[in-house]
């Protein structure tokens, strides 16, 4: 379909609707996620508006990237949510590029040595010192080395330390909500981080991850409204999302298992 305004998304545990203020177009080679129709049709003539224009493209870039990041940690169940820190005598963690590549040989080292069906999804936190950390959420853990801290969170669940990672400091605890922690992880694409990542990699999914099943529609607004009342039973929280820039408005519904 190459216009909707009505999109969902198909996950293990449940669905999430998106409704859109305006009708979205898509455009083989160059589409925005949440750009309307006119929208779409000023870009050619907006392009050269500097600031403007660089601030709409970041954000659409942060957009995209919390869409699929969210997309992919929805679409599979998790065993434990991680945190990754460094070592500032073993890894200048202020070097994306080296935390980086730091990061994708520890996770080929676990595959390779510890747990070959090994699931995962990282991406980055920015600290406002400027250092660069981890965190992610794990499934498949093989013959990894989970060991008691010892402490507990706040809600009195063991806190964990990774035994196979000697890069720094590490935390590990059991994921008992995949919704929330999947909300939770997204929180760390902040514009800040996008503006000191451009061009480069922003989170890292194994291969052997579900996808969500997506579905599109072009529905007229007695249509949605008859929709989302006959899903009111299931819906677990409703959000709107407001885009001016892109003079967008977007209604999101999580609705509890699928419908």
């Amino acid at each position: 379909m190459l216009a909707y305004n009505v999109r969902t998304y198909n996950y293990l545990d449940g669905q999430q609707i998106r409704v859109y203020k305006n009708m979205i177009v898509k455009h083989p080679e160059d589409w925005d996620w949440a750009t309307p129709i006119k929208k779409q049709e000023e870009k050619k003539t907006t392009k050269t508006q500097g600031v403007k224009d660089e601030e709409r493209s970041n954000k659409n870039s942060q957009n995209r990237t919390i869409q699929k990041i969210y997309e992919i940690t929805r679409s599979n169940m998790w065993e434990y949510f991680i945190t990754l820190t460094f070592d500032p005598k073993k890894v200048d963690s202020f070097n994306y590029e080296e935390v980086s590549k730091k990061l994708s040989k520890w996770l080929n080292h676990l595959k390779e040595r510890y747990a070959p069906d090994l699931r995962y999804i990282v991406v980055p936190e920015l600290h406002k010192s400027g250092r660069y950390h981890f965190h992610g959420m794990l499934a498949n853990c093989g013959d990894m080395e989970f060991v008691d801290s010892g402490k507990v969170t706040a809600s009195g669940d063991p806190i964990y330390n990774i035994g196979n990672y000697n890069l720094g400091f590490t935390t590990a605890t059991k994921v008992k909500d995949n919704q929330k922690v999947s909300a939770y992880i997204t929180k760390y694409i902040t514009k800040e981080l996008c503006a000191s990542t451009t061009g480069k990699k922003r989170y890292w999914a194994s291969r052997n991850l579900d996808k969500a099943v997506i579905e599109e529609y072009v529905l007229k607004k007695s249509e949605i409204n008859d929709m989302i009342e006959s899903l009111t039973e299931n819906i677990d929280y409703a959000k709107t999302l407001d885009i001016p820039m892109l003079d967008q408005k977007v209604r999101i519904y999580e609705v509890k298992d699928n419908v």
